[in-house]
């Protein structure tokens, strides 16, 4: 601590804080980049120029690994196969995107956030395991997965805009009880069959599903009715909508087309 004698007489106290350590702190282990935030780890980036099969590690320098990082894995074109650990609760933006390669990934019980665009790019990506902890998908997370054939969890309340975009691969979509809103482009570029939606969807975004699947803003609910009212074709395929709650069928009562 230094004191000073100011202009005026009197004295001022300076209290000089030397080399204050961040709470972060940034390293490498093997392949892995991370920041230690004090009692967890956060990974934050990897050697793109490796091949293969990626087992995230479940802890670095005996501290769990808890999230996946910002843009950690984006464009890491090598990568097939990634395992995510036990521990991790949070997937950030951009974790994984334009992971060309990337066709299978596993993520664990106790993530509850999957951020904007992170595997959006992946082309590739067939299978992805989304543990019923997940309660927010971000927007555009899954967009342009080619080959995806996803389940989306149940702890969803809102699929947000252009999540599902050109997943070309879904067929049949279960939007789960609870989920409120479908937002704009959903699943807009999907080659769908069929959909079958809660009644606790109350709005869908602009173009939310293909054309010629729900006609996304002319609707209401029918629920004395008892038999399905309305089919349409999709790529000349039959398309059937279907509406569920506790078990029973309620209808989706079309006004017309927009």
């Amino acid at each position: 601590m230094i004191t000073q004698k100011n202009s005026f007489g009197g004295w001022k106290v300076i209290a000089v804080l030397c080399c204050m350590a961040n709470s972060l702190s940034a390293g490498q282990s093997g392949k892995f980049k991370y920041t230690d935030n004090g009692t967890s780890i956060t990974i934050t980036g990897y050697s793109s120029d490796q091949a293969g099969t990626v087992r995230i590690p479940a802890a670095i320098v005996g501290k769990p690994v808890t999230s996946i990082g910002e843009s950690a894995f984006k464009s890491c074109h090598g990568l097939t196969d990634v395992t995510i650990p036990a521990g991790v609760t949070r997937i950030g933006n951009a974790t994984f995107y334009h992971c060309t390669h990337l066709k299978h990934v596993t993520i664990p019980a106790g993530v509850n956030s999957i951020g904007i665009v992170a595997f959006c790019g992946c082309i590739e990506l067939e299978a992805v395991t989304i543990p019923n902890s997940v309660t927010r998908i971000g927007s555009y997370a899954f967009s342009e997965c080619h080959r995806l054939n996803s389940v989306i969890p149940p702890g969803v309340t809102r699929i947000e805009d252009s999540t599902f975009n050109w997943c070309c691969a879904l067929r049949s979509v279960t939007i789960p009880d609870g989920v409120t809103r479908i937002g704009h482009c959903a699943f807009y570029n999907c080659r769908l069959l069929s959909v079958t939606l809660p009644k606790s969807v109350t709005s869908f975004g602009t173009s939310a599903f293909p054309e010629g699947t729900i006609p996304s803003h002319r609707y209401q609910y029918q629920d004395q009715l008892e038999s399905l009212q309305w089919k349409g074709e999709l790529n000349g395929e039959a398309v059937e909508i279907t509406i569920t709650e506790d078990g029973k069928a309620h209808r989706f009562h079309v006004l017309g087309r927009s």
